[in-house]
């Protein structure tokens, strides 16, 4: 089965086929915090989390979320690019605050232009009032909510500092269904001490609770956290490529063909990556993988 010609429901085209032209996703910061860091579950984050989130770098946080909007809309506008756009709240918890603030936010970006809103959070930050305003905005625009799952390990979510339960994880998907939002899910490949065979179970888990879309990520180290000590220290090893692929390539062929992938691979700015550095070569890792699909015969959905 394929889709453009890739072995995986990507994106890119789905977004194609959904509004007849193509979506830029355009990242921003609300200047959230998580109650990961702030002290309400812990102080520092998960041991992955760099100090700032999961920011891209073309992001000014110093400016309004509307304001970081537009000034993206205009630097595509004069490019020539002639599409639709995604407001995608991305750096930390983008649920973290009071349902009003929330509501006004969210509206906030609804400029023209804008054919969607992705809002990444916590499966802990999504209360009935937060439900409610996702409800709301759901109402008239397509939303989608990126959840971090990353294992359905217990263990694991112990060990990286999560703050949260798997059971968390599979009640926030529940919660959600009724909302009238998109559901997708971030998952980690190569966590400390995971297997292969856990992290399968972990993509089999999500798609049990359901969702309608996955972000694949592997491993990396980012510069200024607890996992880049560990990893100084001897004490992790991380996935090599090929390894990684194989593993995502099995994922996939697990994988309801009628979910879209949003990610393959982690994604690091450059200055802040410690490891592994096959992480910045993002259009080689996509190819290699696509290539080890093609050579074994594979796609999404193969043997779910």
């Amino acid at each position: 089965m394929r889709w453009d010609g890739r072995p995986y429901h990507a994106l890119k085209g789905y977004l194609l086929k959904r509004f007849g032209f193509p979506v830029k996703r355009i990242a921003l910061d609300a200047g959230f915090t998580c109650p990961n860091r702030d002290g309400t579950l812990s102080y520092g984050g998960c041991v992955y989390c760099g100090e700032h989130g999961a920011r891209a770098s073309y992001v000014n946080p110093l400016v309004s979320p509307r304001e970081q909007l537009l000034s993206r809309i205009h630097f595509w506008e004069k490019r020539g690019f002639q599409g639709g756009y995604i407001a995608y709240f991305q750096a930390y918890t983008n649920t973290y605050g009071s349902p009003e603030y929330l509501a006004e936010l969210y509206n906030s970006v609804l400029v023209p232009g804008v054919v969607g809103i992705f809002i990444g959070t916590r499966p802990d930050c999504l209360g009935n009032d937060v439900l409610d305003v996702l409800s709301s905005v759901a109402k008239k625009i397509w939303v989608t909510v990126e959840l971090g799952v990353q294992s359905t390990c217990e263990a694991t979510l112990r060990l990286v500092n999560r703050g949260h339960t798997v059971e968390a994880s599979r009640e926030a998907l529940s919660r959600l269904r009724v909302c009238g939002v998109d559901r997708l899910v971030h998952v980690i490949g190569g966590l400390p001490g995971e297997t292969k065979e856990v992290f399968l179970k972990t993509v089999e888990d999500v798609q049990e609770w359901g969702c309608e879309a996955i972000k694949f990520h592997h491993l990396y180290v980012e510069t200024n956290t607890l996992l880049a000590k560990w990893y100084q220290e001897g004490r992790i090893s991380l996935l090599e490529r090929e390894e990684y692929i194989q593993w995502l390539a099995e994922a996939l062929t697990r994988l309801d063909p009628a979910i879209v992938v949003h990610r393959l691979f982690g994604d690091c700015e450059e200055k802040r990556l410690v490891a592994p550095l096959w992480t910045r070569e993002k259009s080689q890792n996509i190819h290699l993988l696509e290539m080890y699909m093609k050579d074994h015969d594979l796609w999404q959905g193969k043997y779910r």
